[in-house]
């Protein structure tokens, strides 16, 4: 057994047996089980850093892989109750490359040379006389082996788009380009290759002008189809988690939902949700890996409409975002669509498919953004957010002045981002004026009442906090607004919620003949016993 060649189970055995929080995703094979031979046999599967792309990948060499038994390994498991299970189980060889190993960022010409040999060095083991190791191509050696054996191989590239991410040069990803189409798209390769299974983090049929891994189904981050249960952890996958290990649902649900895959409106990071459960602590995860550097390297890109993008997610707002042009490659962005394209695919947006908006998801990923904005040199941004935790002081302290004063700072610092001529960019102003509340609470905008909707509602997220309601006017008055708040009974929508609510009524006053445009803030308090 070589390194690639029918790699067995251990890895996989290793994480089911020793992992405390392993999820079962193995009905996935269900779903590969009936690609099998099929036009849909060649599978790329495209998620995030962080949202199980090896262990799947692991999982799926386990099962094909004809070199060991995995009977018993699988049979705990969902796919063990599925009528295919025996369709696939141990059946096939499996060449499993991991792409990530034959990098060298300094020696990019020997990627390639040294991905060929390992493969047919460790082929040319089990089969010695019936290729040529030195003059062979890979999809030479396998036909050999296939005429002479009927031998067939499960295919695997774990993160196949490493290259790229790293940009390699041009040249270094043409050959690449061109080894892959020649091993999936010879007219041989349908007769020893049952499936084909790939990984990255972004999709491939925009690598090169002709698409040459066209033959792909794609399933990504902006459309995985009939795959989105097995990308990241689903709600009810969470709630089990948290139950297990006496975990708050609530704050693990702020911390680390908000992706929206397809059907699946509440997908999971998770690792974030592992490290969690493991150290029984919410808290951003991403930190430790550079993550705020990924998003300030992008979102500083001098593209037309991208800073009014970033201030309006910033609120929590949706934004618009057409994918369809972005080329896959983080080398080769356009425009304000492809920085936001690339972000979804990173992991750092979420992505409505339905209404075509993307948003940040959870409370982790806003806050490598306000690493992000306070690392960018994007001076406003920065100040705005210093200013904001004043105001947030200033609120829980019922001092209205303040509160008006610093909303109408914010409103100057980002004057030029925010164009501030609608009464919706209002709200967007006040939510990010309020940007540091996001730490102790949940933002909700236009929440429903049952008697109307209540512009923006701070939910407490732990004991002896104090929760918000707030009513915006446009060239109305602030008393107007608490009014509003008290005849419909905004508060109610806290629940079973009992202390201190505050309400909280701005206007601003735009049009005033002889005064300057300016912020009103009434603040009262409601007890809900």
């Amino acid at each position: 057994m070589g390194r690639l060649f029918n790699p067995g189970n251990e890895r996989f055995r290793q994480l089911v047996e020793n992992a405390e929080f392993y999820v079962d995703k193995t009905a996935m094979l269900a779903e590969l089980n009936r690609w099998l031979f099929s036009p849909e046999r060649y599978v790329c599967v495209s998620r995030a850093r962080r949202f199980g792309k090896s262990i799947a990948a692991d999982m799926i060499s386990a099962y094909y892989d004809k070199s060991c038994d995995s009977r018993a390994l699988f049979e705990p498991f969902e796919i063990g109750r599925d009528p295919s299970f025996e369709k696939g189980l141990n059946k096939y060889n499996v060449l499993f490359i991991d792409a990530q190993m034959f990098m060298q960022t300094e020696k990019p010409d020997e990627f390639l040379p040294d991905l060929r040999h390992a493969i047919l060095e460790d082929l040319q083991l089990q089969w010695p006389d019936l290729f040529d190791r030195t003059s062979d191509s890979l999809i030479l050696a396998l036909t050999k082996i296939n005429d002479a054996t009927k031998e067939q191989f499960v295919i695997i590239i774990d993160e196949w788009d490493c290259i790229f991410r790293h940009r390699f040069p041009d040249r270094i990803q043409r050959l690449y380009v061109d080894f892959l189409r020649q091993l999936f798209k010879s007219r041989t390769t349908d007769s020893f290759c049952p499936l084909a299974y790939l990984t990255g983090i972004f999709p491939i049929v925009k690598y090169n002008t002709e698409s040459a891994l066209n033959l792909f189904r794609e399933y990504t981050m902006v459309d995985a189809a009939n795959l989105s249960k097995y990308v990241g952890f689903t709600e009810d996958e969470v709630k089990s988690l948290c139950a297990r290990y006496q975990m708050s649902f609530e704050e693990c649900r702020r911390w680390y939902d908000g992706y929206q895959i397809d059907d699946i409106a509440h997908i999971y990071n998770p690792c974030s949700v592992y490290q969690a459960m493991l150290r029984k602590k919410f808290q951003s995860y991403w930190t430790k890996t550079g993550a705020y550097e990924q998003i300030s390297n992008h979102i500083t890109l001098n593209f037309d409409g991208l800073k009014d993008a970033v201030a309006e997610l910033m609120t929590g707002a949706r934004v618009p975002v057409r994918t369809g042009h972005f080329k896959n490659r983080m080398d080769d962005l356009k425009n304000k669509n492809d920085v936001l394209t690339l972000l979804i695919h990173l992991g750092y947006l979420g992505y409505d498919c339905e209404h075509s908006e993307c948003f940040i998801p959870n409370q982790e990923i806003h806050l490598e953004f306000d690493l992000a904005l306070e690392d960018c040199g994007w001076e406003g941004f920065v100040e705005a957010y210093q200013r904001s935790q004043k105001l947030m002081k200033a609120l829980i302290q019922k001092d209205a002045a303040t509160v008006a004063a610093e909303i109408q700072k914010v409103h100057d610092d980002l004057s030029s981002v925010i164009t501030y001529n609608r009464e919706s960019d209002l709200a967007l102003v006040v939510m990010y004026a309020c940007a540091a509340g996001r730490k102790e609470y949940l933002f909700v905008r236009e929440l429903p009442t049952g008697t109307g909707f209540a512009d923006i509602v701070m939910i407490p997220t732990k004991p002896g906090q104090t929760a918000i309601v707030m009513e915006l006017k446009w060239n109305r008055a602030a008393e107007g607004a608490i009014d509003q708040i008290k005849s419909h009974r905004y508060p109610n929508v806290f629940g079973d919620y009992k202390g201190e609510v505050l309400l909280c009524g701005i206007n601003y006053n735009r049009d005033a003949v002889g005064e300057p445009k300016k912020h009103e803030c009434v603040i009262e308090e409601w007890n809900l016993a």
